[in-house]
């Protein structure tokens, strides 16, 4: 619909490398005095007795070692998206979670680059957002410590950039605004292309089973992975967390005993409900792509995607709009902020934004609220 307003705002955003961002969170978790991290083990399974589990078995040195168990009153399993708690279950006589899938076969590439010499601009970051049914194409570009840039490009409907030089930055100059490919054109590049293309959302419905075994809870992408272009995952996984503390001091204060019995079941389907809007969102939009595999979407979906359509097309003007739609994004607020009455009002009055694919225009407030680590 054109680019999004440029304002002032209280928004903030820390452009990090992955790399300084887990170092970062282990550093913290390590020091904390009732966490102990043991390195180089592999986790092999669960170990259970009488509808409980009451531990994990471990081998050392990646699987090299002698297996040994770990007892536990609590085990949490948060080992992400290629979690292997269904079969751990199975092998417990439990059966394993239902799952529903919605794959738009998005894939997307990314590389690091050195800007150019000299480099300058009235924006810090930019991001060429996908515009399904047809535009399924989009790009995004932030800086990172070191002075770099990461680029990552993406493309629904097997539409997938490529891993080749030429290629990826063809397929950046494809993009409906050549944003992207103007800046890493004369950019350096410091490694190699990285592709992925297991990008499905997953939703492991552990909030259904009849039969479960108490002291095991499976969290973050383990319990619902999404597709990674929305970049919700980490947010979820904290708010799932978040969730996790509620629960445990709910049941402290019901069972200062200790007991953990029906702990399990009761955050399950807490966890559920803070999954359920983010995975609207992600999953609404991965089904307007007509290649888009796995569970339909409710009939509401439609008059929603149409809304949406309305949202967006007004925050290329409003900023009151678009300040909704970014909150909304980055979970600040939940999705019903956007029907908000003053959302609402602005939306269905505006008549359609005359916004092209022109740059950006000029915000030096807006440039200031976004911060790069410099170690």
């Amino acid at each position: 619909a054109g680019w999004g307003a440029r304002f002032p705002s209280q928004l903030k955003l820390l452009c990090a490398s992955r790399d300084l961002l887990e170092w970062a969170a282990r550093r913290r978790v390590a020091a904390h005095p009732r966490v102990r991290l043991l390195d180089g083990h592999r986790v092999d399974g669960l170990r259970g007795d009488h509808g409980r589990v009451t531990g994990v078995q471990v081998h050392p040195g990646g699987g090299r070692g002698e297996a040994r168990t770990l007892a536990a009153d609590l085990v949490v399993d948060a080992s992400g998206r290629g979690s292997p708690a269904p079969r751990w279950l199975a092998e417990l006589g439990y059966r394993p979670p239902l799952e529903t899938v919605v794959n738009a076969f998005l894939g997307y590439s990314s590389r690091t680059y050195r800007p150019p010499a000299g480099w300058q601009a009235h924006w810090r970051g930019a991001y060429v957002q996908q515009a399904p049914p047809d535009g399924t194409r989009g790009g995004v570009m932030f800086p990172m410590d070191g002075g770099r840039w990461l680029i990552t490009l993406a493309g629904a409907a097997r539409d997938w950039p490529p891993t080749d030089e030429a290629g990826f930055l063809e397929f950046a100059r494809s993009l409906r605004d050549p944003i992207l490919y103007d800046a890493i054109r004369a950019a350096e590049p410091l490694g190699p292309i990285h592709g992925i293309r297991a990008t499905a959302n997953r939703l492991r419905h552990y909030e259904r089973l009849a039969d479960r075994p108490e002291g095991f809870l499976v969290l973050g992408d383990a319990a619902c992975a999404f597709n990674p272009v929305y970049a919700q995952g980490m947010t979820i996984a904290c708010m799932g967390a978040a969730a996790l503390r509620q629960t445990l001091a709910a049941r402290r204060c019901r069972h200062p005993d200790g007991d953990l019995s029906g702990l399990a079941r009761r955050f399950q389907q807490r966890l559920a409900k803070v999954n359920s809007a983010p995975w609207m969102l992600a999953t609404g939009q991965d089904h307007r792509y007509p290649a888009t595999e796995g569970a339909p979407p409710p009939r509401i979906n439609t008059l929603l995607d149409r809304y949406l359509d309305r949202v967006v097309a007004s925050s290329t003007e409003d900023p009151a709009a678009r300040l909704a739609l970014l909150e909304t994004f980055t979970m600040l607020r939940p999705p019903t902020a956007l029907f908000r009455p003053r959302v609402m009002a602005r939306v269905l009055t505006r008549t359609r934004g005359r916004n092209g694919p022109a740059q950006p225009a000029a915000s030096p407030a807006s440039d200031a609220q976004l911060r790069v680590p410099t170690r």
